[in-house]
C-alpha cells in the first residue's frame, strides 16, 4: 500500500508517468537532466537552451508536470540555457515529499537548486505556483535571484472565496463521477480552449493523485524589504483565480522594484494552448531579460 505516496497506487504511477515521458518526447527539442540533492530530498531537473547562455530557472504550475508547462515557454531556450525541475511532491521524478506552502520550505528548496547548479544568481521564471516558489525564494534568499519574471502567480492574492468553492465542489463532483464533462466544468473558468493535451493532463491529475494543491500562502511587503532585483508581473484581466487588476495593484504595494507589470485583457488564468497571447507573453519576458543583462 502506498502509504506516503502522492499516488494512489503503484498502477497509477505507472499512468502518470507514461503521460509525462509523452510529454517529454513533445518537448521536441534537446535537453539534458540530471538529478540533484536538496535538503528535502532528490529533484529531477531538465536543462535546455545554448549551453554557453545566461541561465534561466524555470518553475512550473502545480497539479500538472514540469514538461507539460515548459512546452509553454520554449521560445525562451532559443536565447538562454533554461533549468526547469520537476516540484518536488508534485507528479514527476522529483521525490514526493511534500513542502509546507506556509513557511519558508519552497523558498530554501529552490535556493537548494540553484546553489547545486553551482550559480551566483540568475534569472527565474514562475508561472501560477511556480511563480508562488519564486516569491518565497525572493524572501528566503534574495541575493540568488538576478531578475523575476511573474506570470498568473500565486502568494500575492488570495483567490475568490466563491470560485474556491465552486472548484470544491466540482473536484468533489468528479471525484464521485469521473466524466470528462465534470472535468471541463473544473477547468472551463480557467482557460479559454480546453484542447486534448490540457484534457489529458488534467484527468491523469485527478484519477491517480490525491494530491489538491492549495496556493502558498500570501507574502507580505515585511517579507521582501530585502529583494531588490528587477520584476517583470503578467496578470490575466479574466483570471478567477487571481483577478489581474488586483493583483497587480497588490503586487506593486508589496514588491519592491516592479518594472514592468501587465494586464493581459480578456485573457483567464491559463492560455496555454498555442497563441497570439502565448506568444506576446514570451516575447515581453524575453524583452525583459534583454534590459536587465
Amino acid at each position: 500500500m502506498f502509504i506516503d505516496s502522492i499516488y494512489m497506487s503503484s498502477e497509477n504511477e505507472t499512468k502518470l508517468m507514461s503521460i509525462y515521458n509523452k510529454q517529454l518526447l513533445n518537448l521536441k527539442v534537446n535537453y539534458e537532466s540530471k538529478m540533484i540533492n536538496t535538503r528535502f530530498g532528490y529533484t529531477y531537473l531538465l536543462a535546455t537552451g545554448p549551453k554557453d547562455a545566461e541561465p534561466v530557472i524555470f518553475f512550473h504550475a502545480a497539479n500538472c508536470t514540469n514538461p507539460f508547462c515548459l512546452q509553454w515557454f520554449l521560445p525562451i531556450a532559443k536565447k538562454y540555457r533554461v533549468y526547469s525541475p520537476d516540484i518536488i511532491g508534485q507528479p514527476g521524478r522529483s521525490s514526493q515529499t511534500q513542502l509546507s506552502c506556509n513557511d519558508d520550505s519552497y523558498g530554501a528548496w529552490a535556493a537548494d537548486i540553484i546553489r547545486e547548479l553551482g550559480l551566483e544568481k540568475c534569472h527565474c521564471l514562475g508561472s501560477s505556483f511556480g511563480g508562488g516558489i519564486l516569491l518565497k525564494l525572493a524572501a528566503y534568499a534574495p541575493q540568488l535571484i538576478k531578475s523575476a519574471s511573474l506570470i498568473v502567480p500565486t502568494t500575492i492574492s488570495n483567490i475568490p472565496s466563491i470560485q474556491s468553492l465552486k472548484i470544491a465542489l466540482y473536484s468533489l463532483s468528479y471525484g464521485l463521477s469521473s466524466s470528462k464533462k465534470k472535468l471541463c466544468k473544473i477547468l472551463q473558468p480557467l482557460c479559454d480552449e480546453i484542447d486534448d493535451n490540457m484534457l489529458e493532463m488534467a484527468e491523469a491529475f485527478y484519477k491517480n493523485t490525491k494530491l489538491r494543491i492549495n496556493p502558498p500562502n500570501n507574502i507580505g511587503k515585511s517579507n521582501l524589504e530585502n529583494f531588490q532585483a528587477p520584476v517583470l508581473i503578467i496578470a490575466a484581466e479574466k483570471d478567477v483565480l487571481f483577478p489581474g487588476k488586483e493583483m497587480i495593484e497588490k503586487a506593486k504595494k508589496i514588491i519592491p522594484n516592479v518594472i514592468a507589470a501587465e494586464l493581459l485583457e480578456g485573457s483567464p488564468h491559463m492560455f496555454a494552448k498555442p497563441s497570439e497571447r502565448l506568444d506576446y507573453v514570451n516575447n515581453r519576458i524575453l524583452s525583459f531579460l534583454e534590459n536587465v543583462r
